[in-house]
């Protein structure tokens, strides 16, 4: 159950509930079965899945929980054709135009006949609180997933103060010193990956991919005020991923470093297997984390 892509957010205020508590406070808003008249719901499941009922998984001081979304999936062009069709019948059995008005209507009641019969699809999304950190990892590439499950979180808990995290050291401006230079930290290998762009347009990206990134080309595009927002990179001979401006980490991929410590947990059952996966990930990322903070010169500091 390794996370692939991580988005990481900053506790503003200490994380002080404990994994009872914080198994209560998500109780309010336990996810349940999308209905026959609804578009989505969205609560809090067991990471266990169908191998348990409780809603939080504690270990080292790190809680694991998941997001479950049900949605009905409706095509907007069986909508659409729903609507002409209905639109069409209208105009030759009454002899009179459609406006725009009664055509909002139509889809509205479109959308609500077609509904029980839509499909529903499920969708996971798995998070952990680190409270030695005082972090919170979400398991997505999307920004506004991570977004959504720290709504549902704020919800549960009444009040919540998290922020992205951020360093001292813009990462952009620095990764791009690291290929300028051929200057990286100790802990960190350069790999074959990058995408930069101008960062006062926001555009004319370049992208390499399985690229000599110490060729001339790329530096002169580096030399010309391109700047890098994703480097694809190893750290400590134990995960390779892609680190991005913003400090999410994407294409996470264990290492035969990782994948030996992980057989060596003899896990009988699946829910032992979560739980030694669950405690080596943590531990690693806290690990991983620590390298990537220091090598922007630490977190940026909480205003008071």
């Amino acid at each position: 159950m390794w996370f692939k892509n991580i988005q990481i957010f900053r506790f503003i205020e200490s994380f002080q509930i404990s994994a009872q508590q914080l198994e209560e406070q998500l109780l309010s808003h336990q996810a349940r079965p999308c209905g026959t008249s609804e578009l989505a719901t969205y609560g809090w499941s067991s990471p266990f899945n169908k191998m348990g009922s409780a809603l939080v998984h504690g270990s080292n001081g790190c809680f694991l929980f998941t997001a479950c979304k049900e949605e009905r999936i409706l095509p907007s062009s069986v909508v659409r054709d729903a609507v002409n069709d209905k639109v069409a019948s209208i105009e030759t059995e009454q002899g009179r135009t459609v406006y725009r008005k009664e055509k909002a209507q139509l889809k509205d009641d479109a959308i609500f006949e077609l509904l029980p019969r839509a499909f529903v699809k499920r969708k996971l999304t798995y998070a952990y609180i680190d409270t030695k950190l005082g972090l919170l990892v979400v398991d997505t590439s999307s920004r506004n997933k991570a977004e959504e499950l720290t709504t549902l979180l704020r919800q549960s808990l009444g009040s919540l103060k998290l922020a992205p995290v951020a360093t001292r050291i813009n990462p952009g401006t620095q990764m791009t010193q690291w290929l300028l230079q051929d200057q990286i930290p100790s802990a960190f290998n350069v790999e074959d990956s990058c995408t930069m762009l101008d960062p006062k347009t926001g555009e004319g990206q370049v992208k390499y991919q399985r690229h000599d990134l110490t060729e001339k080309e790329v530096q002169a595009h580096l030399q010309t005020g391109k700047q890098v927002m994703q480097l694809a990179l190893t750290w400590a001979d134990k995960m390779s991923f892609v680190l991005h401006e913003d400090l999410s980490i994407k294409r996470i991929r264990c290492l035969d470093l990782i994948q030996e410590k992980s057989k060596e947990s003899h896990a009988e059952t699946p829910e032992e297997q979560l739980d030694a996966d669950f405690t080596l990930m943590t531990l690693e990322f806290a690990e991983l984390f620590d390298a990537v903070f220091a090598a922007f010169e630490g977190l940026e500091n909480i205003p008071s």
